[in-house]
Order: C-alpha cells, then sequence, then structure tokens
C-alpha cells in the first residue's frame, strides 16, 4: 500500500498529476482505511480543484483519527475553497487544539475572523508572527487589520515589508499606498499605487486607491 501511495505522490510531484492519483488512488483499494492514503489522495484532489471529492477523503481521515492537525488543516481549506468558514473555522480550532503552535492554523483563523471577530483576528495573528517572524502572509492579515484600526503608520510598516520579501505582491504596494495616502503622503502613496498597478493592471483595490490618491497628488504637485 505504501509503495503505490509513495508512487503516486512523487508522480504527482513531478507532474505526472492524472497518473500520481490514479497510483494513489490503488493504494485505498487495498486499504480503504488508511489515514495517510486518504489525506494523500484527498490532498491531491485538493490541489486538482476538485473540493468536494478532496473533502470527502479527507473527512475519512479525520474519521479514522481525529487527532491529526494536519489532517484537520487540510480539512479547514477545502471548506473554505467550497465557501463553508463557519465549518473551516471549526476544522482550524481542532487543528490548534491538538497542536497549539500549528502556523497554518493560525494565518487561516486570523483571515477568517478580520471581519467578524478582530481581537481574536489580532490574536491569531500575532501568535502566527511570533511563530514565523516576518512570514508575509500573516504580515499582510496584520496590515490589514492595523489599517482598519487606522493604525496607518503600523500598516505601512507591515506592507513595505512584504514588498522588500516579495517585490512582485501588487496588493502589498497597494496597501502601503492607502496607507501613505492617510498618513498626508499622496506623492508617495501615487507611487505606491502605481507600482500595484504596473504589477497587476487588474488589481480592483489599486484602481480604487489610485482614484482616492490621484487628485490629492495633483494638487501637492502644482
Amino acid at each position: 500500500m505504501d509503495a503505490h501511495l509513495n508512487l503516486g505522490l512523487a508522480l504527482f510531484a513531478a507532474g505526472e498529476q492524472e497518473e500520481g492519483l490514479a497510483t494513489a488512488r490503488v493504494s485505498l483499494e487495498l486499504r480503504p482505511d488508511s489515514m495517510k492514503g486518504q489525506y494523500g489522495v484527498g490532498m491531491m484532489l485538493y490541489r486538482l480543484g476538485e473540493w468536494e471529492e478532496a473533502l470527502a477523503h479527507l473527512q475519512r481521515a479525520l474519521a479514522i483519527n481525529p487527532n491529526n492537525s494536519v489532517v484537520q488543516h487540510a480539512t479547514g481549506l477545502a471548506l473554505v475553497e467550497l465557501g463553508r468558514d463557519e465549518a473551516a473555522v471549526r476544522h482550524f480550532r481542532r487543528a490548534l487544539e491538538v497542536e497549539p503552535q500549528h502556523l497554518g492554523a493560525h494565518i487561516q483563523l486570523a483571515a477568517l475572523l478580520s471581519n467578524s471577530d478582530v481581537q481574536a483576528a489580532e490574536r491569531h495573528v500575532g501568535q502566527a508572527l511570533a511563530i514565523a517572524p516576518g512570514h508575509a502572509g500573516a504580515l499582510m492579515i496584520s496590515a490589514a487589520l492595523e489599517f482598519r484600526r487606522q493604525r496607518y503608520e503600523a500598516s505601512l510598516d507591515r506592507y513595505l515589508a512584504v514588498t522588500r520579501q516579495q517585490p512582485s505582491n501588487a496588493r502589498a504596494w497597494s496597501g502601503a499606498g492607502a496607507a501613505l495616502f492617510h498618513l498626508d503622503r499622496p506623492a508617495e502613496a501615487l507611487r505606491h499605487v502605481d507600482q500595484a498597478l504596473a504589477l497587476d493592471p487588474t488589481l480592483a483595490e489599486a484602481h480604487n486607491n489610485r482614484a482616492a490618491i490621484a487628485p490629492a497628488a495633483a494638487r501637492v504637485a502644482k
């Protein structure tokens, strides 16, 4: 069974996705009660965008061992893709009960709770950054939360930290531009938003930010 699963995983990682998935499925035919097999096939399907079928396999893995933080986290990810955020939150929280330092679960909870429970979101993103200082995903969430709290200097610092790590991150450039605008630095703000649009001309938030910033930048330039 492990031989089929391991070969399937290797083929999938090498880009032979259909053959890899088919090979891994053989392992489940031989032993459907294997948590590792159910998880492996579930994650292949997840990466292929087959969310419903992925979720079914991940749930079977959890039925075998509900105390596996990796599978709890993966199940939450599949539920997020299916728009079932409340159920996803439960699985991410369960992952943290099993493994309190699970970085991915903290980041996902920070993102999912950022609209409904800002304090909880801040707590989780703080935990994420304590585990992995400088993590770009956590910094992006933290920057947005700081912006919402009208703490624009802190928001700017985090967005700029992401642009240094990921110079092609258009959302970080746009967020930095918005923070600079609220700090009454419209000329700099416009440069940052224009950089965002150069990287991603379709980014709606950057277009919206530019529409707000450009008149102020023009007045300063006169």
